[in-house]
């Protein structure tokens, strides 16, 4: 538990004493005591929501940012709606029957079971969404490496076209699709095959070479366009 988590926990409990010492201080008719409970657990959806977030890590701190609103929303609704008929039965004005108080409260924390219920569902999307992201981003890093690699050893009479290869793929969006997988591992192949001829020195190949990645490499970007 890190110190943020502690914090919430800590400030979700001052909030339920000073809840409590209301509470103390009214006459305690059956709603007012419905009234109290209910407002304790706004107070804990609220907090709850916050210990969750505060041990997010980078990874999802963001999607989880969602749950604090959500659930914000429920606990004003609950802790206000509990306020409100509490004083106007204690004031006699009109004093709301508990089950059909208990009703209403069920149907907060419904909206905010439903609400929590597709967040997590988003949730779960947006992080299996992200994962293949950071695969594909990495996965071409990984292939940018290899060409700067080649780049550092590649004779200055060839470092043109080894330079082209490396500016096409540094600036082509690393994002991909399954029915580009077949070209991509082309691309791969060539780039490997191109590790090689730079290390036999073949200048003539080494630009043909160049120049098919490069074509392969615009392939990608027409084709990986049209699957967007």
């Amino acid at each position: 538990m890190n110190s943020y988590q502690k914090r919430a926990i800590a400030a979700a409990f001052v909030a339920i004493l000073l809840l409590t010492a209301l509470f103390l201080i009214i006459p305690k008719t059956p709603l007012v005591i419905t009234g109290y409970l209910f407002s304790i657990l706004g107070i804990v959806a609220f907090f709850g929501s916050l210990v969750y977030l505060a041990g997010s890590t980078k990874k999802n701190y963001l999607v989880n940012s969602a749950f604090p609103f959500v659930t914000r929303g429920y606990s004003i609704a609950a802790i206000s709606f509990s306020f409100l008929m509490a004083a106007l039965g204690l004031s006699g004005i009109w004093s709301m029957p508990v089950p059909w108080f208990i009703f209403v409260q069920i149907i907060f924390a419904a909206v905010l079971i439903f609400k929590l219920l597709i967040l997590g569902t988003g949730k779960d999307l947006i992080e299996s969404v992200g994962e293949k992201v950071a695969v594909n981003y990495t996965n071409w890093k990984l292939l940018l490496a290899d060409v700067e690699a080649i780049l550092a050893k590649t004779a200055a009479e060839s470092r043109k076209d080894v330079t082209a290869v490396r500016d096409a793929v540094k600036y082509a969006d690393p994002m991909s699709n399954p029915a580009l997988g077949g070209l991509e591992q082309e691309i791969r192949d060539n780039i490997a095959k191109l590790s090689q001829i730079v290390d036999e020195k073949k200048t003539a190949d080494i630009t043909a070479l160049c120049v098919r990645i490069q074509d392969q490499i615009k392939d990608r970007a027409r084709r990986l366009q049209i699957l967007k």
